[in-house]
């Protein structure tokens, strides 16, 4: 049997349109190529720690003093992983679902 044979079709496009469409084919192939960075392991301010719990700074520096968050110094800048900020939240059981099974 013969093997289909491929047509290659010529038309004229504009050096600028070419020029993006072999940008996006590349950029996608990196892509693919290139593992997305993991966002968990990122170092987050205080500020944006605070916001992320929905609490004060204030609250937030009970938290590092008790040893609920974790906070790591960088010089003089404190920072926190963004993962250990999020697993610091637990999930509170609700009393009035405990009252109606009792």
């Amino acid at each position: 049997m013969k093997e289909p044979q491929q047509r290659i079709v010529l038309f004229p496009i504009p050096m600028g349109e070419l020029e993006n469409i072999i940008k996006a084919c590349i950029k996608a192939e990196f892509q693919k190529a290139i593992p997305p960075p993991i966002e968990e392991d990122a170092l987050i301010t205080r500020q944006e720690a605070a916001k992320l719990l929905h609490v004060s700074l204030g609250t937030l520096n009970k938290f590092c003093k008790r040893g609920t968050v974790v906070s790591y110094r960088l010089g003089s800048v404190v920072r926190l992983k963004k993962n250990e900020v999020l697993g610091c939240l637990r999930e509170v059981k609700s009393l009035k679902h405990s009252r109606n099974q009792i």
